[in-house]
């Protein structure tokens, strides 16, 4: 493993300890909104101080993630590694396309008048199918880097 690559793994730890962070409050967030008013949890959605925000940093988040886990110099190290999981590596790769795009539908939804109609309980649930999407994909890294006896 290139010393570029152990760099890579090292941030990337890090930035999924401070995603999983990030989910967690966002979740507590939505947990507090729904325990405060329950016409409000069926009425349109307002941006409240603080989701659109995290929002905006969880996209940011993932997306510097997901730029990391692109990267190509890491991807050769993968492969050197293990060159018949490559394609696996590059299908997991295209998976993150989609879920920036539900991350950006789910930034509408709470934070900007581009979807008015939308109630905090259909962001609840675009965002609980997010976080079960994202967990999904990270299952199935950790899967294929433990078949490829990847150190990370």
């Amino acid at each position: 493993m290139s010393e570029r690559s152990r760099k890579i793994d090292r941030e990337l730890a890090a930035r999924r300890a401070a995603l999983q962070q990030l989910l967690a409050e966002l979740s507590d967030m939505l947990d507090e909104i729904e325990d405060a008013d329950t016409d409000y949890w069926c009425s349109l959605a307002i941006p409240v101080e603080g989701v659109p925000t995290r929002l905006a940093r969880l996209t940011s988040e993932v997306r510097n993630m997901f730029d990391l886990e692109e990267d190509e110099l890491h991807l050769d190290a993968l492969s050197q590694w293990r060159p018949d999981l490559r394609e696996r590596f590059e299908q997991l790769n295209a998976e993150h396309a989609d879920l920036l795009e539900q991350l950006d539908e789910l930034y509408e939804l709470a934070g900007s008048s581009v979807r008015p109609g939308s109630t905090w309980n259909d962001i609840e649930h675009h965002y609980r199918g997010f976080e079960r999407r994202l967990a999904s994909h990270r299952r199935d890294e950790e899967h294929l880097l433990a078949q490829a006896g990847w150190e990370s």
